[in-house]
């Protein structure tokens, strides 16, 4: 599915969704987005934002809106890796059809450790959203927050943390962290926090490669081994920081490092880290 693309200058002071064309049953929706999606944008200090729109959807009013505030919009239909998307906005129906286009969010696209930004039109299920987050986090995305209507009606701002403490180590699990009430104002002040300062003792998988001068096993008089090297004292150093258990794996053999190519995809250990058998591959890679 083609997706429409549109980069354009975000002057927070000024920009608001609200003038869209709705019906009522969705303008405390558009009202509780124009809020939240200012304050995020804001405090990522972004200039430029990337909308992003599956061709299905109406957005019409959204391209008024914009250009009433003097903003300046090109419309492409891709982005060069030059202009990776770092600061996102997607605009979708429902989960089924961000799935739809999901494989097109890639590294080539988009930077994938950027800030993004979601809205669903449609009433969602937390089982329809934990699908879309666990998608996205495959893809290495995390920086992400997501507004939309549940089935009880109310219009919640989600977001997910892989290492919010023990019992989620690695799951996109949805978590309410805010909403809009009736009264046209979120229930608590809006909060982004800056995630993964803490991974909460999570277990992270450490890939290395064997006899190399970064890493490498010393067998000592006593018959026991130990892995050495400077990059390990580097690996330690950051998991007490992190606060997370080290969990150190090594892989051998041809081709060993891997390959990474235009499509997004990548073999060996470079590989590993993009299917996420992996976390953090380090052993005197450059």
């Amino acid at each position: 599915m083609k997706l429409l693309v549109i980069l354009l200058t975000f002057h927070l002071a000024t920009a608001s969704l609200l003038d869209i064309h709705v019906s009522p049953d969705t303008s405390d929706l558009i009202k509780s987005t124009d809020i939240a999606l200012t304050r995020f944008f804001s405090q990522q200090h972004c200039k430029t934002i990337n909308v992003f729109s599956n061709e299905t959807i109406e957005i019409d009013g959204i391209l008024k809106h914009i250009e009433s505030n003097n903003l300046r919009i090109k419309i492409k239909s891709d982005v060069t890796k030059e202009q990776r998307g770092r600061c996102n906005y997607l605009i979708f129906e429902s989960v089924q059809s961000l799935m739809k286009v999901e494989k097109w969010i890639v590294s080539k696209k988009f930077q994938l450790s950027g800030s993004f930004f979601i809205t669903f039109l449609r009433r969602q299920t937390m089982k329809e959203l934990q699908v879309a987050f666990q998608a996205l986090w495959q893809k290495q995305i995390y920086n992400l927050y997501a507004i939309f209507k549940d089935v009880n009606d109310e219009v919640l701002l989600m977001t997910f943390d892989p290492f919010a403490d023990a019992t989620s180590c690695g799951k996109a699990i949805p978590k309410v962290i805010n909403k809009f009430e009736k009264t046209g104002r979120f229930s608590k002040p809006l909060e982004f926090k800056t995630k993964f300062m803490n991974l909460n003792g999570c277990g992270i998988r450490l890939l290395s490669f064997e006899d190399n001068i970064a890493v490498f096993k010393q067998e000592h008089a006593n018959g026991s081994v130990t892995i050495e090297g400077h990059e390990i004292k580097l690996m330690k150093t950051i998991a007490k920081a992190l606060n997370f258990k080290a969990e150190l794996k090594f892989t051998d053999g041809i081709g060993k490092y891997g390959n990474t190519f235009e499509n997004g995809t990548a073999t060996g250990a470079f590989g590993d880290l993009l299917r996420m058998k992996s976390d953090i591959n380090f052993g005197d890679l450059f």
